[in-house]
C-alpha cells in the first residue's frame, strides 16, 4: 500500500523567512516535492485583494493536485498555505475566502489521500522588521504591499498567532546564522509531528 501523502504548508507572516527555508529543504538529499510560493503570484506582487487571493489560492490548488497526482515524493512541502490569505484581507472577504478554501480541500480529498500539515515559522520581532528593511533596499516594489509599515507588519504577525496557535513552530533567528537549525527543526517536525485538524475560518 503506497503511503500517505503529507501536504506540509510553511507559514508566517511576510518576511520571515519560509522561501529561504523551502530553498534549503530543496537541496536536501531527501527527495522532498518543494512548491514555492513564486509560482502562485499574479502578475509581479503577491495578492493583497480578493480577486488577486482567489487567483493564488486556485493556483495553489491546481499546482498540489498535479503534484498529488504525478509528485515523486510522499511529502510536499509548499511555501504558503491557502489560509495565509485571510491573513491579509478584511473580514468580508475572510468569510468568502474561507468557503473557496474550504470546498477546496473538500474537492481535493474527493480524488486523493493526504494529510495536512502546518508549520509556524517564528523570528524575534526585531530580527523580523531588520529583515523586511533590507530586503526594501533591493526590492523597494514591496512597499506597494506596505512592508515598509512595521505597524502593519506587527498586526499581521499577531494575526498569524491568533490565527495559528497551535501549530507546530519552528523558531528562526536570523541575526545568529541559524538557518540550518531551522531546518534540523523543520525535518525533525516532519518525523514527529501529529496532523491537526483544518478548517479555514
Amino acid at each position: 500500500m503506497a503511503p500517505r501523502t503529507r501536504i506540509v504548508c510553511l507559514e508566517g507572516c511576510h518576511g520571515v523567512g519560509k522561501s529561504s527555508l523551502l530553498r534549503l529543504l530543496e537541496k536536501l538529499p531527501e527527495s522532498y516535492d518543494c512548491i514555492p510560493e513564486k509560482f502562485a503570484r499574479v502578475g509581479n506582487l503577491i495578492p493583497t485583494n480578493f480577486i488577486t487571493e482567489c487567483a493564488w489560492i486556485m493556483r495553489w490548488f491546481k499546482k498540489v493536485a498535479h503534484m498529488l497526482s504525478y509528485g515523486q515524493s510522499d511529502v510536499i512541502i509548499t511555501d504558503r498555505s491557502p489560509y495565509s490569505a485571510l491573513m491579509y484581507c478584511n473580514a468580508h472577504c475572510r468569510e468568502l475566502l474561507s468557503t473557496l478554501i474550504d470546498t477546496g480541500f473538500e474537492e481535493l480529498r474527493t480524488k486523493h489521500d493526504f494529510d495536512l500539515q502546518i508549520f509556524m515559522i517564528n523570528v524575534n520581532e526585531d530580527d523580523h522588521l531588520a529583515r523586511l528593511r533590507n530586503r526594501l533596499i533591493h526590492q523597494p516594489e514591496r512597499k506597494e504591499m506596505s512592508e515598509d509599515d512595521a505597524a502593519y507588519t506587527l498586526f499581521i504577525r499577531d494575526r498569524y498567532r491568533r490565527r495559528f496557535p497551535d501549530y507546530i513552530t519552528v523558531n528562526k533567528t536570523f541575526l545568529n546564522d541559524d538557518v540550518h537549525k531551522c531546518v534540523g527543526e523543520c525535518l525533525a517536525a516532519l518525523d514527529n509531528s501529529p496532523t491537526p485538524p483544518q478548517k479555514a475560518g
